[in-house]
């Protein structure tokens, strides 16, 4: 297991992956993505580099990122990859799903004021 931040502290909450930038669909989904995300306030850190998904995924999990969205293949069905790395979890869902449950978990870990 390596090494995961809380999501207060983390440098970024969420890693945004599209797992190759050489595909338009992909490539257009992990953008919007990322875009409603810094809308809502959410760091996030777009891995828009021609490398091989594996290296990717080996980075994400050395910087600590708790959460990631993998859009794949099935981004032409609006459906993403959503990890969660403290748990675990590792399902298929839609973009808007992905983005909402982000949204519920980084403002579930802010302290209350």
């Amino acid at each position: 297991m390596s090494f995961c931040f809380f999501t207060g502290p983390a440098p970024y909450q969420v890693h945004v992956i599209p797992v190759s930038i050489k595909d338009d669909v992909q490539v257009q989904a992990a953008n919007e993505i990322y875009r409603r995300l810094q809308e809502n306030g959410i760091e996030a850190l777009m891995d828009d580099r021609d490398e091989r998904p594996g290296v990717k995924f080996k980075d994400s999990d050395l910087i600590g990122i708790p959460f990631r969205i993998v859009i794949g293949k099935d981004a032409g069905q609006g459906k993403v990859e959503f990890v969660e790395r403290r748990s675990g979890l590792k399902e298929t869902i839609t973009i808007q799903a992905a983005c909402e449950r982000i949204l519920e978990r980084v403002r579930l870990s802010k302290p209350a004021h």
